[in-house]
């Protein structure tokens, strides 16, 4: 569901809750967070000419006044285990994988942050990309090495791999740490943001991020 055309539940929702599912098996997520509020929705902003419909929109319609240390804010998708079990990970012959992505930014540049987190393991790796620019679509890839550690994907239904785009982070989830940055270990709650440096566009009234078109493939080209 990459152009978030499967949306059952609806397609934008104001003052969203802590968890929200913006389009079948999409949802972000806050903790911690004071004084912001968000709008999440599906949006025909997308990329020129790459022939992609639609993108997901997270906006602050109120902004977070400062980054306390349990603030939080991401999106995530989830991956059954069942369907990841060609990977071989936990095995010597753990499978590379290749994250890309389109992503827009309205008012902050800098380290941005995807996590990828295996329950079946509770293992996690972190991977920094780049924005480079304010109010400009920009294509990010991301190479994740296989992880040769943990026990592996379960055969069954269960949370196989979480991709998370991590938007705001404050230092109970270990933002300003590299401990798990471009290296599996065990997953706590202070290895979630290793790595994340950027200033959040949540700071800001009516800040915006929106990803379009990622794709998760095997292998290291996207």
């Amino acid at each position: 569901n990459s152009e978030y055309r499967v949306a059952q539940r609806g397609t934008s929702f104001a003052s969203a809750s802590t968890k929200e599912y913006w389009a079948d098996r999409w949802h972000h997520a806050t903790a911690g967070l004071d004084d912001a509020v968000f709008t999440v929705s599906r949006s025909t902003d997308t990329p020129s000419n790459q022939g992609i419909e639609f993108s997901g929109r997270l906006q602050s319609t109120t902004a977070e006044s400062a980054v306390g240390s349990n603030d939080l804010v991401y999106l995530r998708y989830i991956i059954e285990s069942q369907d990841l079990l060609h990977l071989n990970y936990g095995t010597s012959a753990a499978e590379s994988l290749t994250l890309s992505f389109w992503v827009y930014s309205s008012s902050n540049t800098g380290n941005f942050l995807v996590d990828f987190y295996t329950s079946d393991s509770n293992r996690n790796q972190n991977k920094i990309y780049t924005i480079n620019a304010t109010n400009t679509w920009e294509y990010k890839t991301i190479t994740l090495d296989g992880d040769t550690g943990g026990s592996g994907f379960n055969a069954d239904t269960g949370y196989g791999l979480g991709v998370h785009w991590i938007l705001l982070a404050g230092t109970d989830w270990g933002q300003g740490s590299t401990t798990n940055l471009n290296t599996w270990g065990t997953y706590a709650a202070d290895k979630f943001a290793n790595g994340f440096t950027a200033t959040s566009p949540f700071l800001t009234t009516n800040g915006v991020f929106m990803i379009a078109g990622p794709q998760l493939e095997v292998g290291t080209i996207a």
